[in-house]
């Protein structure tokens, strides 16, 4: 069995580590390693991961995120809303996407004991993990979620995105 972590580049991840640790404990079978992808060749490793029988999945980080999805052939609804995906799962022929980043945030925003409601926000990007942050503020029905992205237009992508979605929430 086995699985990776893809991005670009991908040298630093601690991915692999964890991964050995918990296999080791649930005592697994689990290959799981860094596979440097880059733009150029992420389409044709995700067919690779589509077609090789062994690979159950992989995690993904910059810059795949978004371009992934093109390759999926069924996401989950978050993702739909989203635009981007951070795990793959490999199954028979298909590739199916989730996003773990609302799960992470949410828990996160939990154990701080801070809860969104009716409360001002502010985004920092507009980047994926960006867009799990404004989904999982929307979907707790922050009063408003400013966005700053000084850098493109994609703050406001992400703006109007959101609006659609939860248009309780003033997204700005």
């Amino acid at each position: 069995m086995k699985a990776a972590v893809i991005g670009h580049p991908i040298s630093h991840s601690l991915s692999p580590a964890i991964f050995k640790i918990i296999a080791e404990v649930e005592q697994s079978s689990l290959a799981y390693k860094a596979e440097d992808v880059t733009p150029e060749n992420l389409a044709q490793f995700l067919q690779t991961l589509k077609t090789d029988d062994d690979f159950v999945g992989v995690n993904v980080t910059i810059p795949h995120k978004e371009n992934v999805l093109s390759a999926l052939d069924k996401m989950s609804d978050e993702v739909k809303v989203i635009g981007a995906a951070n795990v793959i799962q490999a199954g028979p022929g298909k590739l199916f996407g989730f996003n773990t980043d609302i799960i992470g945030i949410h828990s996160t925003l939990k154990d701080c004991n801070f809860d969104p409601k009716d409360k001002t926000t502010m985004i920092i990007g507009a980047g994926g993990s960006a867009r799990a942050v404004a989904f999982v503020l929307g979907r707790e029905k922050a009063k408003t979620v400013f966005v700053y992205n000084p850098r493109s237009d994609r703050g406001t992508a992400l703006c109007e995105n959101m609006q659609n979605h939860f248009p309780e929430v003033a997204f700005r």
